[in-house]
């Protein structure tokens, strides 16, 4: 059985006008042979050789290189902070061991604090598409689990329609 690969929409914009996916597949693939599967590690050892085809897809400059791993550690701290409680407030426990922060677009890519959200439309609006886009991409991922796409596409309609009845100050 031979399998096609492609792209996700952010991999071919990253990844596509260096080495096709089909490629990268075959490779991962092979590096997957086995019962073990493979780790990141393997990819990363693969990629170090510079005949290999994911070597271009790879940042080797370590003053680069290091920089990007500085601002991934810190996304996934900010990531890591969560909604232990909001004093003063009672009415709404459900951020309550939520993510206290989110990665929204308004100008421009930037955190929001979980109270600044509520209480700007926009912010709010923008996280919902980006709630739908995760969610329809967990569709795709999960294409052969019927039940989970049946509540993944639940959840869609849910936030269709809190997105049309998003009004400033309306809890997220």
């Amino acid at each position: 059985m031979a399998i096609t690969f492609k792209y996700s929409e952010i991999g071919e914009s990253k990844f596509g006008r260096f080495v096709a996916a089909q490629k990268v597949g075959e490779v991962l693939l092979k590096l997957g042979a086995g019962t073990e599967g493979f780790k990141p590690q393997a990819v990363v050892d693969h990629a170090f050789n510079r005949r290999s085809p994911l070597h271009k897809l790879f940042e080797w400059d370590d003053a680069k290189a290091g920089a990007a791993y500085r601002l991934q550690q810190a996304r996934w701290l900010v990531a890591s902070i969560y909604v232990e409680g909001i004093e003063g407030t009672t009415e709404d426990v459900s951020l309550e061991n939520a993510r206290a922060f989110h990665s929204v677009r308004r100008n421009q890519r930037g955190y929001h604090d979980v109270e600044a959200i509520r209480n700007d439309w926009e912010l709010q609006t923008q996280l919902l598409r980006q709630a739908d886009k995760e969610l329809s991409a967990m569709k795709g991922r999960y294409r052969s689990l019927k039940d989970v796409c049946d509540i993944i596409d639940e959840a869609r309609s849910k936030i269709s329609e809190r997105a049309a009845g998003s009004k400033p100050g309306a809890t997220v």
